[in-house]
């Protein structure tokens, strides 16, 4: 994707997260310029509980 802002990059963390694709879904936080809550929510909440 070109232009990416934080609903993109957390709906692509979202799809990587329901696939049980931790790794990549890490990797794509790791790489976010800017984190919201519901950034942080999707990896601790939904990706690692």
């Amino acid at each position: 994707m070109k232009h990416r802002n934080i609903v993109t990059w957390n709906s692509m963390i979202t799809g990587f997260v329901k696939r049980r694709e931790m790794a990549k879904a890490r990797n794509l936080f790791d790489e976010m310029p800017e984190r919201d809550v519901v950034s942080w929510s999707l990896m601790t909440i939904s990706g690692y509980i």
